[in-house]
């Protein structure tokens, strides 16, 4: 078993602290995130520079990195971390968790537009979807069922302004395409899959096909009972990859 350098561990160790600290509300007030973020990332780079960090381990600790940024909207840094990895990349499930943040980065990036319903707001936001859409597609036959969901939930939080009377039908293939994945995984991620089904449900009821509209719904109420056992800790809402 080879030995794990310092170095490494030190950072994994500043990576898991800080994100213990986010979660306590009261930790994460004395937090300067940017300062903090952009010291790891600094001795991420100098450890790859010196080589004390393998292509692998440069990778994965800076996508522990670009998770925290995307989660707390710190995009110039997000992008940073992807400028600052190593491709091609060696390991097909990593490449897809990258291209679904990035699929996700290309969308935040719209700062206080991210939400507008302005035609060149909008653009950027399909063109995310399609992205995101397409590595989830090519995901269902390489990658495994962690990475599967992470699409999907990236896939989701993208189509959310989109569940509009007047636009969710531009985006029901995303919703087929997340329903379908989950359930051949037999995901537990049941809020989303009810919710999914429910809109689904909504752009079938909005283009008269009523059978599959009440198929949809009958689906998304099978979920309901386990609902209040599992929780999925925000999953939907917060967690990119």
């Amino acid at each position: 078993m080879s030995k794990i350098s310092p170095l490494i561990l030190s950072l994994f160790y500043e990576i898991n602290t800080l994100k213990s600290k986010l979660k306590d509300e009261m930790s994460c007030e004395e937090i300067n995130l940017s300062d903090t973020i952009s010291s790891i990332l600094s001795k991420i780079v100098e450890g790859r520079n010196l080589g004390k960090l393998d292509s692998d381990t440069n990778n994965n600790l800076l996508l522990e990195v670009l998770i925290i940024n995307l989660q707390h909207r710190l995009f110039t840094l997000a992008q940073h971390c992807l400028d600052s990895m190593e491709r091609p990349f060696t390991d097909v499930d990593f490449e897809f968790r990258i291209k679904f943040a990035e699929a996700d980065l290309s969308v935040k990036k719209l700062g206080k537009d991210e939400q507008s319903f302005k035609k060149s707001a909008l653009n950027v936001r399909i063109k995310g979807i399609t992205t995101c859409q397409d590595a989830l597609v090519a995901s269902l036959k390489e990658c495994n069922s962690s990475t599967i969901q992470s699409g999907c939930i990236t896939l989701w939080n993208l189509c959310l302004p989109m569940l509009q009377p007047n636009l969710r039908n531009q985006i029901d293939d995303s919703l087929k395409l997340i329903a379908t994945a989950l359930e051949d995984l037999q995901s537990m991620l049941v809020l989303l899959r009810c919710q999914v089904h429910v809109e689904l449900a909504k752009c079938y009821k909005d283009q008269e096909r009523l059978i599959e509209a009440l198929e949809n719904f009958s689906k998304s109420s099978q979920f309901r009972p386990k609902m209040g056992s599992i929780k999925e800790n925000h999953y939907i809402q917060h967690e990119v990859h």
